[in-house]
């Protein structure tokens, strides 16, 4: 124990003597790279502000380490543990902000900036409209569109459905039945002639 503690008092700078510009410039470059990491969320910049991010905080470490090694390796394990953190919930940050949804949603309705955002109760009608309209295409009758070997599309009635033949290939232009539903595709069978649609 004695060992550990007079090694550490050996790594400690003598704070009459330690040059404290590095101190102050490793703290300066560590506050410089929160800001560029905050002004990041928020400012589309192509990566250039994550990368002044990142370069401010290798210099921030380096300056530590020149005024003391032991805040210098402290400042490293620190960044290199909080790092990925930060990063992960800065996407999660990023992607609730009306430039985060343009970018990944894409800015579907064409109106202002906030024209992505949906509240709890959109998505939740959404959800029930697309489950509703999901469970009308069950048991419907339409015609493949385009040869199903597996998969290809149908028509019913006006409506153009992504399917997959299960069981044997369907021609183009034969009748078919949804009978259920494989990821974003519609399972359908030939249909019988006792079903076929009007």
């Amino acid at each position: 124990m004695m060992a550990l503690l007079s090694q550490a008092t050996d790594l400690a700078p003598d704070i009459a003597t330690a040059d404290s510009s590095m101190l102050l410039i490793g703290l300066g470059l560590l506050g410089l790279a929160v800001v560029f990491l905050v002004l990041e969320l928020f400012i589309p910049s192509g990566g250039l502000l994550a990368l002044l991010t990142i370069l401010c905080a290798l210099g921030a470490v380096i300056s530590l380490f020149l005024w003391s090694e032991l805040v210098g390796l402290v400042a490293m394990v620190v960044l290199l543990l909080a790092g990925p953190i930060v990063a992960v919930q800065g996407v999660k940050l990023w992607s609730r902000t009306p430039i985060g949804r343009r970018a990944v949603l894409g800015d579907e309705a064409g109106g202002g900036p906030m024209s992505g955002a949906t509240t709890a109760n959109d998505e939740g009608q959404e959800s029930h409209a697309r489950g509703e309209a999901e469970a009308s295409l069950l048991g419907a009758r339409g015609i493949a569109e385009t040869s199903l070997r597996p998969g290809g599309f149908i028509r019913i009635g006006t409506r153009r459905v992504d399917a997959v033949a299960e069981g044997r290939f369907i021609d183009a232009g034969e009748h078919v039945e949804v009978i259920g539903r494989v990821e974003a595709q519609w399972r359908v069978r030939r249909a019988t002639t006792g079903n076929l649609p009007a």
